[in-house]
């Protein structure tokens, strides 16, 4: 929808600026931006009007079409007659309010707009999409049978109702199984949910728990690392794949933490480990890296012929790992041994969403590790 109204406002106004903005440039230019060159690339009228660059579309009417992440600075002074917000929920850090600021419909363009498109956030966290929501619900709703709310200048739509025919009892029955049931109101039901929660329960924990499971290194394995030098803990954790049981299973772990005025020593920790691992009767398919502060570790090992690569803490790519280690948990997919030490940190209380949206927080380094 934000696509479609991005092309019809190019296309109907000459000489101004369309600014689509997202949390981060991944998503930025693999949202909105792609689904509108996704419609120009398959609407020969559309072709005709537009050339389509890697970071913009320029309408031949002199309109431009642009995709910026949350960089208040370089969007300081712009022109914009319509500039659209993808998921304003995680627009949480100061920088970001800063940018919507900046983006304010300017005077000198006539009948400039906002749009927003988003689902609910977290109370007391989402506080830009907070303030507007409540803004927009106290003022006066204009529609008996749609959520609408009209409040001055600001017109909501904000529906808990699903109205497409895939929304049906089996499709959320799959999504009840998948999420947590605050993500699920979220997600599914547009419901305003706390942002402290328990990432997993205890119980869903012990019954991946397999007694007199040790750990075991030979097979095929993966390996996820998330590393910090001075104040969150390293962690890395190796899985590997049953295909007698169709599960994953949990074949070694190690947790470093720096100490005051000790920094982590990458080369003797991680790097060390995986050299002497690399020894053993084991295969290593994959090594995956949150690569800030690894890039000298990321280049050493694949010099050395380890399969490892960078894996960005991006909000899709955080999102992904902590859905799918949930997932694996909630219906028993995932083999364990007994580690105090993991499950203590997998099963803390700790913003999880807000980690996927703009960085962990301390001591959740093995909660984001093992789905990928």
């Amino acid at each position: 929808m934000a696509a479609c109204l991005a092309l019809w406002w190019a296309v109907t106004n000459p000489h101004t600026e369309i600014i689509l903005v997202a949390n981060d440039e991944e998503q930025a230019t693999g949202r909105v931006f792609k689904t509108a060159v996704d419609l120009i690339e398959r609407n020969s009228a559309l072709e005709g009007e537009c050339e389509v660059y890697t970071g913009q579309i320029r309408m031949n009417n002199g309109t431009t079409v642009t995709p910026i992440s949350s960089d208040f600075k370089g969007a300081a002074g712009s022109r914009h007659s319509l500039c659209i917000f993808d998921e304003i929920w995680a627009f949480g850090a100061e920088k970001a309010r800063r940018l919507y600021e900046e983006l304010t419909p300017p005077p000198s363009e006539a009948s400039a707009w906002l749009l927003i498109v988003t689902y609910a956030g977290f109370l007391g966290e989402s506080d830009l999409l907070e303030s507007i929501y409540q803004r927009g619900l106290s003022g006066r709703r204009v529609d008996t049978e749609l959520e609408c709310y009209e409040s001055d200048e600001l017109f909501m739509f904000w529906s808990n109702t699903p109205r497409q025919p895939w929304q049906d009892a089996k499709y959320y029955e799959q999504q009840r199984k998948i999420l947590r049931p605050a993500q699920f109101s979220r997600l599914h039901e547009n419901q305003w949910v706390s942002s402290e929660s328990r990432f997993i329960e205890p119980s869903i924990w012990d019954h991946n728990v397999v007694p007199g499971l040790r750990p075991d290194t030979t097979g095929a394995l993966f390996i996820g690392i998330d590393a910090s030098v001075k104040h969150d803990s390293t962690a890395l954790v190796c899985v590997k794949y049953d295909t007698t049981t169709d599960n994953l299973v949990l074949a070694d772990h190690r947790i470093w933490q720096p100490g005051p005025g000790a920094p982590m020593d990458f080369e003797a920790t991680i790097e060390f480990y995986l050299r002497r691992l690399e020894g053993y009767n084991t295969s290593i398919e994959k090594i995956l890296v949150d690569p800030f502060q690894m890039h000298r570790t990321i280049t050493t090992l694949q010099a050395a012929g380890l399969p490892i690569e960078p894996f960005p803490q991006t909000l899709p790519n955080l999102t992904l790992a902590t859905e799918t280690l949930y997932s694996a948990l909630n219906n028993q997919k995932l083999r364990l041994y007994e580690a105090p030490d993991f499950a203590s940190t997998c099963s803390m209380r700790h913003r999880w969403r807000q980690a996927a949206a703009f960085g962990s927080p301390r001591k959740s380094s093995l909660s984001r590790l093992m789905a990928p």
